[in-house]
């Protein structure tokens, strides 16, 4: 009886067949069902490294220091206004069809993928001398001030050189004027953007724990092609993908976003004479107007990104398109400053109410549990600052 002779086939000539069978298959398919797949795919593959990146999120409760800095009940306040944030986008998500909800659920997925990826393809396009740090801010900034990633430049040394607060985007033309608008509501009211919550390490290496006020604000995003496309290049180890990742275009729109968007901030905050603002907008404006030049040819290569398209016609206007967008951006102002006022006085109503039950004999205390107060023997700062120079 004779006996088969085992074949030992290399695992690279298996991952080159299942690699060429796969793409036999997607061929057959029809063209939506082959995209969907290559959006799962990819999603599925960057998973790690996008949670990675979304776990070194800022914690409100760690800025709690008993007597000083941050009190336990604001932060608490600060959480459970997250909490009914969150509690009415579920609301308003509820209304859509569960299509229409698996759309919106998958368009987040790919917004959260560019941000894991946007410190590296900014500091791709950094010149030599400067690197990016990249910091994840609280729930609470992002739903109160708007701020998915602050980024920290700094010079050869290590020497900080100035900050960004960045907002990612997916959203329709008008949801992004409203963006804008808030960018120019900074610009009115000469603080620019907020972090409330901001970690950092000094120069000892131990943790600080920080408010940032006066940071330029810029919105990002590119379709969902374009994000995949990077992301490919991105999750992949291959030194040839390293490379294009480096030289590609469309990285390099990135650039040529923020440099328009903090051109047009400083020259609206110069006319409007708001010195304060100019004076933080003037280093990253120098560096990234410059950088801008440099990738002239990136708006060209994405005339077909709907999203880098919005983002631009809402930044290269006429003046009286801009002059409008100021107008709205005073009004927004006005809006959230009415807006944190009513914050403020619910706390004060809280603290108020805290006081009464402490006299009374009672705690008062109705979300202590859901605070953990930093690890006990940790060294922990509490300031506030405003963005330096």
């Amino acid at each position: 009886m004779n006996q088969e002779t085992p074949i030992s086939v290399g695992r690279e000539h298996i991952k080159k067949a299942a690699v060429l069978m796969e793409q036999r298959v997607l061929e057959q398919l029809d063209p939506e069902l082959a995209e969907g797949y290559r959006t799962w795919k990819i999603l599925e593959e960057t998973m790690p490294l996008v949670k990675a990146h979304q776990a070194q999120a800022a914690d409100p409760r760690d800025f709690i220091r008993k007597g000083r800095g941050m009190d336990r009940t604001s932060v608490e306040h600060d959480l459970e206004e997250t909490l009914a944030r969150e509690s009415n986008f579920k609301r308003k998500e509820s209304r859509f069809s569960a299509e229409e909800q698996r759309r919106m659920q998958e368009n987040k997925k790919v917004s959260d993928l560019l941000e894991a990826m946007l410190p590296q393809l900014i500091q791709n396009a950094l010149k030599d001398d400067a690197t990016v740090e990249a910091f994840v801010p609280s729930k609470y900034d992002d739903y109160h001030n708007h701020v998915d990633l602050v980024l920290t430049f700094r010079r050869k040394g290590g020497r900080e050189w100035f900050r960004l607060a960045v907002d990612m985007t997916y959203a329709t033309r008008e949801e992004t004027r409203h963006k804008f608008v808030g960018h120019f509501a900074g610009i009115a009211s000469g603080q620019l953007g907020t972090v409330k919550y901001f970690r950092e390490k000094d120069e000892h290496g131990k943790d600080r724990y920080i408010s940032l006020t006066r940071v330029p604000q810029v919105t990002l995003g590119l379709s969902r092609t374009n994000v995949l496309n990077l992301a490919e290049l991105w999750k992949s180890d291959k030194p040839e993908d390293k490379k294009a990742l480096l030289e590609s275009p469309i990285a390099r729109a990135l650039i040529v976003e923020i440099g328009e968007q903090l051109n047009r901030q400083y020259e609206t905050a110069t006319e409007k004479e708001k010195t304060g603002a100019v004076s933080r907008l003037r280093s990253p404006w120098n560096e990234f107007y410059e950088l801008r030049k440099d990738f002239a040819q990136a708006e060209a290569d994405l005339q077909a990104d709907t999203v880098f398209n919005m983002i631009m016609n809402n930044t290269v206007q006429d003046q009286d398109a801009m002059e409008q967008m100021y107008k709205d951006g005073e009004k927004e102002q006005i809006k959230r400053d009415q807006m944190t006022q009513q914050q403020e006085e619910r706390l004060e109503r809280k603290k108020a109410a805290l006081r009464r039950g402490t006299r009374g004999g009672r705690s008062g205390r109705t979300t202590a549990a859901a605070v953990t107060p930093p690890v006990e023997g940790a060294k922990v700062e509490v300031a506030r600052e405003t963005e330096p120079a």
